[in-house]
């Protein structure tokens, strides 16, 4: 990723090296960004249930925007649902 977007600055998991292991503090920040990764990966499928970003819409092009938004709305309120 780094290597693709040299301007996005995220964070990346350690990697461990051959012979040696991690220390507690890698592991516990591999796990943190794990978590913040499934998050975003279950969002995205969520998303593409609804078949918003799968497919070619299907439907007035001025349309498409609203429709989107409509969407992303209804799978943020889900989210927040599920933290409350």
């Amino acid at each position: 990723m780094r290597k693709d977007y040299p301007a996005l600055d995220s964070p990346a998991p350690y990697k461990k090296r051959r012979g040696q292991r991690l220390t507690p503090e890698q592991k516990n920040l591999d796990r943190e960004l794990a978590s913040e990764r499934a998050v975003a990966q279950h969002s995205i499928s969520r998303l593409e249930k609804f078949r918003i970003l799968d497919e070619k819409f299907r439907n007035r092009l001025r349309w498409q925007n609203r429709t989107t938004y409509i969407v992303t709305g209804l799978v943020n309120f889900r989210i927040m649902g599920a933290t409350l």
